[in-house]
């Protein structure tokens, strides 16, 4: 069920910005789920003159259908959003089904900025850019976001200059640690969290104990990648690599004596399913010797 969001008006709010990843959010002190519920329709009606499709979320229709006024979905191109009000906050959280890391789809994967093709990085940081625009309209503050590039950092999580312990007890250093000169966690001699401090997820695919600063080698897209670690605390690795810093699991992680020789491996899983959405490519379009021979390199393959 589409729904008509273009003509909601609201009066002008009180309250911050928040921006993480690609989340974008308002946030008020004061709970008031009927005005934010207009506060989202207003930043959906303004999407839908930029192009978006915009619905009731189906999820919540066919399990939580009490709850479906305030949850909505929405697509344009291959860029996707969720949308919700709930007591302080509306929000507008944007994702992609191109490359998922979730089996379940994009939506419910980490990370989801770093997740996107480029090409998507880039529109999704325009459309954040328009609710942000929207939201500022309505009366809101905070963050000092002014232009793209303001948002664009927000969503890598990057400040310039910020090193990686600084970024990580940026994130792990609540109020409380704050006022009374603390960290989160017993810390070593590096300023990192102490080995006593993991659990056990400190180890990489071979059993071996990872340490904060080692140099370790993933596969990102069936490349070699060569990265240093650190630890995120949350069973997940921060790695620097050369396609840029993303974070892995410890048991992506492990050490490789002949990189030179491991530099590349064909991703099966990726290879079957390239072939399977051709075949059906070409079957539809009645291109039956495209597609007979695309199943023979299919059957080969699997």
């Amino acid at each position: 069920m589409t729904v008509d969001t273009a003509n909601v008006g609201t009066k002008l709010r009180s309250g911050e910005i928040r921006v993480y990843n690609t989340h974008v959010a308002a946030w008020e002190a004061t709970p008031n789920q009927g005005a934010l519920t207009r506060v989202m329709l207003g930043v959906l009606g303004r999407l839908r003159r930029r192009g978006w499709s915009v619905e009731r979320d189906p999820d919540v229709i066919k399990h939580y259908p009490t709850l479906v006024r305030w949850h909505y979905v929405g697509s344009k191109g291959d860029l996707r959003l969720v949308a919700q009000a709930s007591g302080c906050m509306m929000s507008v959280e944007f994702h992609q089904d191109v490359n998922a890391t979730h089996p379940r789809g994009g939506r419910y994967g980490s990370y989801k900025f770093a997740a996107m093709p480029r090409y998507l990085r880039l529109a999704c940081v325009v459309e954040m850019n328009a609710v942000i625009r929207k939201l500022r309209a309505t009366g809101y503050g905070g963050h000092g976001l002014a232009t793209l590039g303001d948002v664009l950092l927000r969503a890598e999580d990057r400040h310039p200059g910020e090193t990686p312990l600084e970024e990580f007890n940026r994130h792990w250093n609540g109020e409380y640690e704050k006022r009374r000169g603390e960290h989160r966690f017993e810390r070593d001699a590096t300023g990192w969290p102490a080995l006593s401090q993991y659990t056990n997820y400190n180890n990489d695919r071979d059993g071996r104990q990872l340490i904060n600063g080692q140099v370790k080698y993933f596969r990102y897209r069936g490349s070699l990648q060569r990265s240093v670690i650190y630890t995120n605390m949350n069973s997940m690795w921060r790695v620097e690599a050369g396609s840029g810093t993303t974070y892995v699991s410890g048991s992506q992680l492990f050490d490789c004596e002949h990189p030179e020789v491991e530099r590349h491996v064909i991703d099966k899983k990726r290879q079957r399913e390239r072939l399977r959405t051709e075949l059906d490519k070409a079957v539809k379009a009645e291109n039956y010797a495209r597609a007979a021979t695309l199943a023979s390199v299919l059957v080969r393959v699997a």
